[in-house]
């Protein structure tokens, strides 16, 4: 089973992950203003690393932070938000 989606429905037997790969952001679990900076980052490297587009592309940056923190104004939600980045990139 892909990296924390087991955690997630059964945190009593499966530990959760905190994974650098290459091409995808293991789940990451966010409820409060102060996770965004570091879920925003790990988000970015990866992007960054894989993809070929202006290192100071805020805007993306910007977007991915916008809707996390639209997730923590506007969910009313009592369940902790996930975030989830896998990269497919086509091949010619």
């Amino acid at each position: 089973m892909e990296k924390n989606w087991a955690h997630f429905l059964c945190p009593e037997q499966y530990a959760r992950s905190e994974s650098i790969l290459h091409r995808h952001m293991v789940i990451k679990q966010f409820s409060d203003f102060k996770d965004l900076p570091f879920i925003v980052k790990d988000f970015m490297d990866i992007v960054l690393r894989n993809m070929k587009i202006p290192k100071d592309i805020f805007s993306l940056e910007w977007s991915v932070h916008e809707i996390c923190d639209n997730v923590i104004n506007h969910s009313n939600s009592k369940l902790e938000a996930l975030l989830k980045l896998l990269l497919i990139l086509k091949t010619i």
